[in-house]
């Protein structure tokens, strides 16, 4: 326990990095105030926190099918701040800012107290890591975990520190609860166990095992007794990679020889089948772009200049090979779920950063060396020269409210609606387009319950289904957007139908919006 609380293992924060991390939290909280929007996604996070809160079990999973640590945190935040979309963003904002301690201790574990202190410079002011943690996502909870859980791993593997080692592994437990991502952490950290050649090497493994032997005995005591089939509450897509990998893959190929089947005018007749033959290499640049521009491309620069730096002495340092191998699990993670279903945002890019910001490390210690030589300054000089640097690439990005006004209009429907109606029933609002689901979210938000957006209510402009859908659910709005057909396509839909206008807005993406009031026959 003394080795873990030691000022030897770099727990100590000395005022140059609480600066940092304090800075990092006024940008955060920045964020926080001036950009108002929530992630569509978030909707289902917080309408989990609201079925737990409720103790509405059955609707635990009806809308995500995957309950992860977050919905629970947004729940026991709602107890203190007694608003739903407060209380999660403050979860995020909390979180979000808690992850540069265990980074900072991290990177203290390679550097000194300076130059940890502007690699958490970096870390701190990274747009993508501002923007999340004041929005209504799970990621600053994994962020968090994770990193500790890389603290006390690296802690642990430096002596015969078995307690460590333990929480290391609860850390990525917790850290894989709020995104299933983490469980690369336990994988590669078991397999680095195995082969590394250590005389503590099987206490170690035993003791980062144990917490997955203890929570899976417990799991399966639950299932027995209450026969419960919780399996489902769980991300079953990890067992299902693999194959859907594969098959992803496949489809891809098949659709773009189908797309050069037939000849589409303006398209090159060997467009298509060179693209499908070069289909790897394109996923491969998608993840490096997005890499790249995850760490503002200066960054990757030096990430890739501390590679160099320090790549004679990975085979001497287990904990570079270490580092190493997550990174390298990283980037072949990130590029099955690109090969997948070519999706790959800046977040999903930070699996790979975390374990490679060491390398980061280096690289801005060899810019500050040379700049220290270059213009024969002192130490002091040269990292307030880097600093500044820093500052002056990331602060204008973080400090610019990125979000599109356009979308505003959803909320302010949705509290209209709301205000209208009350909040004693669940209110179902119908229209064209996805955000829709936004305005089904404002609408509900008060009332004392879980409820669950329909997909369908998003209607096919094509005609398919819509009919049957607005005589069986019978929704209480409908609302047209000029983009698809405006209030003439409304109008043929809801044929037939008690309706009457309510109100108009006008959006410059959708256009013309109409709110109509639909009446049960």
């Amino acid at each position: 326990m003394k080795e873990i609380f030691s000022v030897k293992s770099g727990r100590r924060l000395p005022g140059t990095a609480g600066l940092v991390i304090l800075l990092g939290f006024a940008i955060r909280l920045y964020s926080f105030v001036f950009i108002p929007l929530i992630n569509p996604d978030g909707t289902f996070y917080i309408q989990q926190a609201r079925a737990l809160h409720y103790g509405l079990w059955d609707s635990l999973t009806a809308c995500f099918h995957y309950l992860s640590v977050y919905p629970v945190l947004i729940a026991a935040s709602c107890k203190i701040f007694g608003d739903w979309i407060v209380s999660a963003r403050i979860v995020s904002l909390f979180f979000g800012t808690l992850s540069l301690i265990p980074m900072y201790h991290l990177l203290r574990r390679f550097f000194d107290e300076t130059a940890s202190a502007l690699n958490l410079l970096i870390f701190a002011l990274l747009p993508c890591l501002v923007y999340v943690s004041q929005d209504v996502m799970r990621d600053p909870v994994y962020w968090f975990f994770s990193l500790t859980g890389l603290y006390f791993f690296i802690l642990g593997t430096e002596g015969k520190n078995n307690l460590a080692i333990f929480l290391g592994s609860v850390s990525f437990i917790m850290g894989m609860w709020a995104r299933i991502e983490a469980a690369m952490f336990i994988f590669v950290s078991i397999f680095h166990l195995i082969v590394t050649r250590h005389e503590y090497g099987k206490q170690r493994l035993f003791f980062f095992i144990l917490p997955i032997l203890i929570l899976f005995s417990l799991a399966v005591c639950y299932i027995s007794v209450f026969r419960s089939d919780m399996i489902n509450m769980l991300e079953p897509r990890i067992l299902t990679m693999p194959s859907d990998v594969v098959s992803g893959y496949r489809m891809m190929r098949d659709n773009l020889r189908h797309l050069s089947d037939q000849n589409l005018e303006g398209f090159s007749p060997y467009f298509f089948p060179v693209v499908r033959n070069l289909l790897w290499l394109l996923a491969l640049g998608a993840l490096s772009v997005e890499i790249a521009e995850t760490l503002f491309y200066v960054f990757a620069l030096i990430m890739i200049a501390g590679i160099m730096t320090v790549r004679h002495r990975i085979r001497e340092d287990s904990r570079l090979i270490y580092f190493s191998m997550l990174s390298v699990s990283a980037l072949c993670l990130l590029y099955c779920q690109i090969i997948y279903n070519w999706v790959m945002t800046d977040r999903f890019a930070l699996l790979f950063i975390f374990p490679a910001f060491v390398f980061i490390g280096y690289g801005l210690e060899k810019m500050t060396a040379f700049t220290q030589k270059q213009l024969k300054c002192s130490p002091l000089i040269s990292h307030a020269i880097v600093c500044f640097l820093i500052l002056a690439l990331l602060a204008p990005k973080t400090l610019r409210a990125n979000y599109l006004k356009d979308k505003l209009v959803f909320r302010e429907i949705g509290e209209f609606v709301s205000q209208r109606e009350g909040n004693e029933k669940e209110i179902l609002v119908a229209g064209f387009f996805k955000s829709v689901r936004l305005i089904h979210f404002y609408a509900n938000l008060k009332y004392p319950g879980a409820p669950c957006f329909d997909a369908d209510a998003v209607l096919r402009t094509d005609g398919k289904g819509q009919p049957l859908f607005i005589r069986e659910n019978h929704p209480n709005y409908f609302l047209s957007d000029e983009k698809n057909g405006g209030r003439a396509a409304a109008e043929q839909i809801l044929s037939g139908m008690t309706f009457f206008k309510i109100k108009e807005w006008q959006t410059p993406v959708l256009g013309h919006l109409t709110l109509y009031k639909i009446f049960k026959e």
